[in-house]
């Protein structure tokens, strides 16, 4: 039920923002592993140009450092 909440509320946002880039891609629920790290990282939603990627991951208001953790850790996936 969760993901639906993305898939109808966050991810048409984020469509029409990025509709006028036509090189942009949007992945929704995508896992990434780390090539130097030993880690893979879940993301919401990863938003690609190029070679550059924006990460979006969701944090709960009442675990804010454990979103915070996960958020650092996918830098080091992405990196």
């Amino acid at each position: 039920m969760r993901k639906n909440v993305y898939i109808h509320l966050i991810a048409p946002v984020l469509w029409s923002v990025v509709q006028p880039l036509p090189d942009v891609k949007v992945s929704v629920e995508q896992d990434l592993v780390g090539n130097r790290v030993h880690a893979h990282s879940d993301f919401e939603f990863i938003l690609t140009r190029g070679s550059k990627q924006v990460c979006i991951v969701e944090t709960k208001r009442d675990d804010f450092n454990q979103g915070l953790a996960q958020n650092l850790q996918g830098c080091e996936v992405c990196s």
